[in-house]
């Protein structure tokens, strides 16, 4: 990699250091990594665009370089990687907030393609519904597991159908609290302003951290409908789907599955506790059953 930014960017680095999926190195006191991409050129351009757009309003994502030859990334061993200059304070790092999530969110973005949460959840219960015809008879958790989850999903799609948003802001594909990735263009994408704060508070309840005064303040300034689809995104269980394909794809062990399969009754105690205090959602019966067996 060393010979590789010299030829490509000029640079004359000493020490370069290798850490999970990228490279970094200090060059003028100031911070870069290297990182991989497996994005159609077009694509990282409209990434990089968004990045643009996001430092016009003064938002601290990282700056990618461009080659000697004027490209965004370059060829080294066989994938592309771009060279990214880091522009938050990584000497004091620390993790992302909701209030920093909320400022991404208010970043809106005129976009003209509506994008259907009930479709893309549809596709993935099908798709791994067909992995788990295919390669799934010998994950005995998972098929014990799976119809809870994929009931989850169906719960998702049909809130989804309650909800409407047209506010569409920078978002990520996956989001991370390491500003690391949260600042990397390589992680954006469109999509309605509530999917970020969704998957934030989803990630607390993840990790059993989840505080309904945090809630409270995440929702500030969205709409009913706005609020039907953030509480539809949190029913939705994509970090149980994402380990499945983990397990089915990639040989991993089932460990984690079953992490999340015990922390059910923490998810539906907080379910239910949003589904009461919000008190306008469309009805779902097992949340009013639950909801009635807590009064």
């Amino acid at each position: 990699m060393r010979n590789a930014l010299f030829y490509k960017y000029g640079l004359s680095i000493s020490d370069i250091y290798r850490k999970d999926n990228y490279y970094y190195f200090f060059y003028d006191d100031l911070k870069y990594i290297v990182m991989s991409h497996d994005y159609t050129y077009k694509d990282l351009e409209f990434k990089l665009y968004l990045a643009d757009y996001l430092k016009y309003y003064g938002i601290r994502v990282h700056s990618v370089l461009k080659t000697k030859d004027g490209n965004w990334d370059f060829l080294y061993e066989e994938k592309n990687y771009i060279l990214m200059c880091l522009n938050y304070d990584w000497q004091n790092e620390q993790q992302i907030t909701l209030d920093e999530i909320i400022t991404f969110s208010n970043k809106t973005f005129l976009h003209h393609k509506p994008i259907s949460y009930a479709q893309i959840w549809s596709e993935k219960i099908d798709y791994i519904e067909y992995q788990m015809r295919e390669m799934g008879k010998d994950y005995n958790l998972i098929r014990d597991s799976i119809a809870y989850f994929i009931g989850l999903g169906e719960n998702a799609i049909t809130l989804s159908s309650f909800g409407k948003s047209d506010i569409y802001c920078v978002s990520h594909n996956k989001l991370s609290l390491d500003p690391l990735y949260f600042y990397n263009p390589l992680t954006f994408i469109i999509d309605m302003r509530i999917r970020d704060i969704a998957e934030f508070f989803k990630r607390l309840m993840l990790e059993k951290k989840f505080q309904p005064s945090l809630f409270m303040i995440g929702i500030e300034g969205l709409n009913d409908e706005e609020i039907i689809l953030l509480y539809a995104r949190l029913l939705f269980p994509n970090y149980y789907f994402d380990l499945v394909e983990d397990c089915l794809l990639d040989g991993k062990e089932e460990k984690q599955i079953k992490e999340v399969i015990k922390n059910r009754v923490y998810f539906e105690k907080n379910f239910v506790w949003l589904y009461d205090l919000l008190g306008f959602l469309p009805p779902i019966e097992w949340l009013d059953k639950l909801s009635q067996t807590n009064e």
